[in-house]
């Protein structure tokens, strides 16, 4: 197979050119259920599941001639998306580390666009869907915890089957069973993303760090979505890493932050942070919240008494992950009256944060930025349809909506 050639000057154009993307060619994503991708926000066509060729399926590389080639391919669509509304991209991210990395990319392209024994540099893996939270916008795809829950929803609810991401298989999956399978990645990785399921209780994310170890890997950057309930197994082999980066999937404090995210316990959230600081404070902690109305007036309550608290610093926090599904969820089908309260709220919350004066507070400014002109995206006026299902998880689990959420009030119909 010929190799595709590109000067100095013609690559230089191209990674300028606003749609080149590096995940789609040194990159892995290795779902729960062992589907591979480049990039966890990628949205690929039925093709994408493993198999001899996965990396190299019709899809894939028809992404990469686009992204060569000034296309943006409707498989990335999440970045362009998150682009126009001046919120940092999964693109964007990776661009400004694989020129960090000095990865060489261009002189592996074949040309079909495929890849021949890809160098991945960044492999972002999902050993199981083990998890022991059930969040209100998750699946059984992401948290086996949801088992008996999606049983009973497709069984007693029919408006269900409209709102989930894609067909579900009720089944503890299982992505990866024998780390050798990725261990010729584990040669050129700068970076290991973990998530799940939950990470941390997972045993091959052990076998991972203890193969990283003997080897002598203890300086790639590793960087967590985790949910934060389960630390303290991970703290000794943290000691030994140079560069980790632990992302706690926190969407609100208190009673909200429990709400939202099933079995989550918040004083022990709290508590876990303290360990961190005391025993490890080297090791940096994000919040990587992910956006919705259900946090959409606490978010900066919440980044503000941590701050206050001295858990994380000022930038310690990205919003950047919107939920888009279920569709009531969307901050952007809020009603005008509430999107006119959280312009106020956010643009009041980014003048504080500037005037923290810290040298790095752009990309947490962005991120906030990035949902203030999500709040004027075009509302979809029939989003209420969908509250059938938080009535009956609400049912289900004992909860009350408006307990937690006054702020809502006038959603109150819409539950009757």
């Amino acid at each position: 197979m010929n190799k595709l050639e590109f000067t100095q000057e013609e690559w230089g154009k191209i990674e300028n050119n606003g749609t080149y993307c590096p995940a789609l060619f040194n990159s892995k994503y290795i779902e729960t259920d062992g589907g591979i991708r480049a990039c966890c926000v990628q949205k690929l066509k039925g093709e994408h599941y493993a198999n001899p060729d996965s990396y190299n399926t019709e899809q894939l590389k028809r992404a990469r001639k686009n992204s060569l080639t000034g296309v943006k391919d409707p498989s990335c669509q999440w970045c362009w998306e998150n682009e126009a509304l001046q919120t940092r991209s999964y693109r964007q991210g990776l661009l400004e580390a694989t020129i960090q990395w000095k990865s060489n990319i261009k002189d592996n392209i074949n040309s079909d666009y495929s890849i021949t024994d890809p160098n991945i540099n960044h492999l972002d893996i999902r050993f199981d869907n083990i998890c022991n939270l059930r969040c209100r916008y998750c699946s059984i795809i992401f948290s086996s915890s949801w088992k008996h829950e999606t049983d009973l929803l497709e069984q007693e609810l029919p408006i269900f089957n409209r709102i989930k991401r894609r067909p579900v298989d009720t089944k503890i999956l299982n992505s990866v069973s024998d780390i050798n399978v990725i261990l010729s990645d584990l040669r050129t990785v700068k970076k290991i993303f973990f998530a799940g399921g939950e990470p941390l209780v997972n045993d091959k994310h052990y076998e991972v760090l203890e193969y990283l170890i003997d080897t002598n890997k203890t300086d790639i950057e590793i960087v967590y979505n985790t949910n934060f309930t389960n630390i303290k197994r991970a703290i000794p082999y943290w000691k030994k890493f140079s560069n980790v980066l632990v992302g706690a999937s926190l969407d609100a404090n208190h009673k909200r932050g429990e709400y939202i995210r099933k079995n989550l316990v918040w004083d022990q959230i709290v508590e876990n942070r303290r360990l961190m600081i005391e025993e490890i404070p080297n090791v940096k902690f994000a919040i990587h919240a992910t956006m919705s109305i259900l946090n959409a007036y606490n978010i900066v309550d919440f980044h503000k008494e941590w701050v206050n608290e001295k858990l994380i610093g000022p930038t310690d926090i990205t919003t950047w992950n919107f939920i888009s599904k279920p569709e009531h969820y969307d901050v952007k089908n809020l009603p005008d009256h509430h999107k006119d309260k959280l312009k106020v709220i956010y643009q009041n919350h980014i003048d504080w944060l500037k005037s923290t004066n810290h040298s790095d507070s752009t990309f947490v400014i962005q991120s906030y930025q990035g949902l203030l002109n999500r709040l004027d995206l075009k509302r979809n006026p029939f989003f209420d349809r969908f509250w059938e299902f938080d009535k009956w998880l609400d049912n289900h689990r004992d909860e009350n909506f408006f307990e937690i959420f006054p702020e809502y009030s006038d959603f109150t119909p819409h539950f009757n």
